[in-house]
């Protein structure tokens, strides 16, 4: 394979398993050696490397206590710490998650030159400028689209570029759009969905094919290699009935129970005979498999020197036919050396190298900047308010997550609550019914980060912040309105997604209504709370009227709810 895609005459090349369960990572291997790979529904999605990575990213961002996850993305190409690195970091430092011990290592910067060399820190800073400084605002985009951010800001876009890979990024982030738009993801829900899918194939011309011998039928390739010929087949657990079909007729034999050792004589028959019609088709699909061969035919199979293979392999059939002298052993195979954008240390850790992390960072600081040119003075004075608070609380800025872990899980589970409550249009809601599911609540709020000694506070608060809409005239009018549309997902010119929280199509013209979970500030007046809140959404509002205005001309009005004391703040 390395020497046909070194060769300047391309050659079509097909690597043939028996089933899928033979691949052993066959696929994984070749994209690990940049040989492109198009492999039709043989390859788990899960099992590429790209999607690997992503799940990660989710996982972790998901909940910031995963320090599996967490310390996979430091493992990964896009930052590649040496496992001796991650040790001196994060070795018996439980108390602190690791997003939170990074961002102390960032302010101590004394106390990380003393445990990593200047590439590692160097490594380090750009996973933690990468993962850390662009909070998750789950007003202004979606769970998935955030991901997607984050992603592209650690370069992992760029490394895992080609077409396939980039489809199978799509499908991963489609299903988290679909279960989790505001990051709640229930991640067994997420693995059974992703234990359907299969990788995209790969569209680059004269890609290694792999298939099943029984797709290759009718298809020829200049070389074909079978791979995993000492493979056996599942074990056959054997049929409670033994039946044989041939030329019409019909031969049955009797059903015995398996704990006795009688056999039926006319079973045992059928058995043996089947027996042997399997192997000839075993050998009838060998055939075909080989003779998909134009030029070459490469045999790939492991083999005991004092033991023969298992009469249920393939190898069994042609092991007696294989000249020796043709016979080529693994290891002195030699390989092609490695591309030069990856560094591969004396561990095997493959990651990029120095270089590439040093224009990636650089790309990052001017994004960064361009991001601070947008927001006004009076919007920084707002944020930097709401994180004075966040430290008048105990709760000091190293503790990452989402600009505030805490209040924005609290935000994020009342949005799903308040979205199920207007969906059954008050139905059957009640105070006591949201009190009655606190034990929900604490476990989506510990899904989202929030540690075990802060799930009562915040529960509580999200019991309050509910029931006080429940209590409020202007909320039980917004989420029980027959024409109100909770969740409405609106697309911009980039094809980015925004959720509404809720559209109210009235005479008029468009209602739309933004629930805020903010938190007054301490001896804060009712005024003084609106017109922070005014200063920190009015852009974000704008934009969603900008839109609806541009759907059918009708004059769009936008206003905040403020959960925090009910507030209506009307902006247009």
């Amino acid at each position: 394979m390395e020497q046909n895609k070194a060769s300047e005459k391309k050659r079509t090349v097909a690597v043939l398993v028996r089933s899928r369960t033979h691949l052993e990572g066959l696929a994984e291997a070749l994209n690990q050696a940049n040989i492109p790979v198009q492999a039709v529904k043989m390859v788990p999605l899960a099992q590429t490397e790209e999607v690997s990575d992503l799940v990660q990213l989710i996982r972790a961002l998901s909940h910031a206590s995963d320090r599996l996850a967490w310390l996979s993305l430091l493992r990964a190409p896009f930052c590649g710490l040496t496992l001796a690195s991650l040790t001196r970091l994060f070795e018996g430092k439980i108390e602190r998650s690791i997003p939170a011990q990074m961002q102390a290592y960032r302010q101590t910067p004394e106390a990380l030159a003393s445990i990593l060399s200047p590439e590692e820190q160097q490594r380090f800073l750009f996973a933690a400028q990468a993962l850390l400084d662009i909070p998750y605002l789950q007003s202004d985009m979606t769970f998935a689209t955030y991901v997607e951010l984050v992603w592209e800001r650690l370069g992992a876009a760029r490394l895992y570029a080609s077409e396939a890979a980039q489809e199978n990024v799509m499908s991963v982030l489609t299903i988290v759009e679909e279960l989790a738009p505001y990051g709640n993801l229930d991640l067994r829900e997420f693995d059974q969905r992703m234990a359907k899918l299969f990788a995209a194939p790969v569209s680059e011309e004269n890609a290694v094919q792999i298939m099943t011998m029984h797709s290759s039928k009718g298809l020829e390739f200049d070389e074909v290699i079978l791979f995993g010929l000492h493979k056996e087949p599942p074990p056959n657990k054997g049929d409670l009935l033994e039946i044989e079909n041939e030329q019409g007729h019909l031969l049955m034999g009797s059903i015995t129970h398996k704990a006795k050792d009688i056999e039926d004589p006319i079973s045992s028959i059928i058995k043996r005979r089947n027996r042997i019609r399997q192997r000839h088709e075993v050998d009838r699909l060998l055939y075909v498999a080989c003779t998909r061969a134009k030029e070459k035919l490469h045999l790939m199979y492991l083999r005991c020197e004092d033991k023969k293979p298992a009469a249920s392999t393939m190898l069994s059939s042609i092991e007696a036919f294989i000249d020796p002298t043709l016979v080529v052993n693994a290891d002195d195979i030699i390989l092609e050396e490695a591309p030069s954008i990856w560094a591969f240390e004396s561990e095997g850790v493959k990651r990029f190298t120095l270089d590439t992390i040093c224009s990636l960072q650089k790309e990052l600081v001017s994004e960064d900047k361009k991001e601070e040119t947008v927001v006004s003075p009076s919007e920084k004075t707002a944020i930097s308010t709401e994180k004075e608070s966040n430290l008048a609380e105990g709760m000091p800025l190293s503790e990452w997550v989402f600009e505030n872990r805490l209040h924005s899980a609290i935000g994020t589970v009342a949005h799903a609550w308040l979205e199920q409550m207007g969906r059954a249009k008050l139905q059957d809601w009640s105070i006591e019914r949201v009190k009655s599911g606190v034990k929900l609540i604490k476990r989506q709020l510990h899904q989202l980060g929030v540690y075990p000694q802060e799930l009562e506070q915040a529960s509580s608060r999200v019991i309050h912040l509910l029931s006080e809409v429940l209590n409020d005239e202007r909320g039980q009018y917004l989420l029980s309105h027959p024409q109100a549309t909770q969740e409405w997902q609106l697309y911009n010119e980039d094809n980015q997604q925004r959720i509404v929280d809720l559209v109210l199509a009235t005479e008029e013209g468009w209602l739309v209504v933004d629930y805020k979970t903010n938190q007054r500030l301490p001896n804060e007046s009712d005024e003084a709370f609106k017109d922070r809140l005014r200063v920190l959404y009015t852009s974000q509002l704008q934009a969603y009227a900008d839109y609806l205005s541009g759907l059918d001309g009708r004059a769009v009005k936008t206003a905040i709810y403020a959960l925090d004391g009910c507030q209506w703040i009307e902006l247009l």
